[in-house]
């Protein structure tokens, strides 16, 4: 059982570290992408841009390119959470297979 344990602490450590580099790229998605567009069409835009030009980007970004990231970042966080998900079936069958292997272990020293 020792070298399946430490492939699978491996593979835990493995999730981790993808787990956080999808955080990361989470956040910057949120935070250089989406917030900057809107930054990009608010406040002092209106002052700097005017016209039709103006008005068809800010409108691209609201109708287009701010839901796309809005997608994305959902993209991502659904990614995460199933990594999450499939780590702790993993662990919990891991468990289970454990108790199972000391259960017959045990008939077995009875007998």
């Amino acid at each position: 059982m020792g070298l399946l344990d430490g492939i699978l602490k491996f593979v835990q450590k493995v999730v981790e570290a993808v787990l956080s580099e999808i955080t990361k790229q989470m956040n910057r998605v949120q935070n250089e992408v989406l917030n900057e567009m809107t930054k990009m069409i608010s406040g002092p835009f209106d002052e700097i841009w005017r016209g039709e030009d103006a008005d068809q980007f800010k409108e691209k970004i609201q109708k287009i390119a701010t839901p796309k990231a809005t997608d994305i970042i959902s993209i991502i966080t659904k990614m995460g959470n199933g990594l999450k998900q499939a780590g702790d079936i993993i662990q919990g069958a891991d468990k289970k297979a454990t108790q199972i292997v000391s259960d017959i272990a045990s008939e077995f020293s009875k007998i």
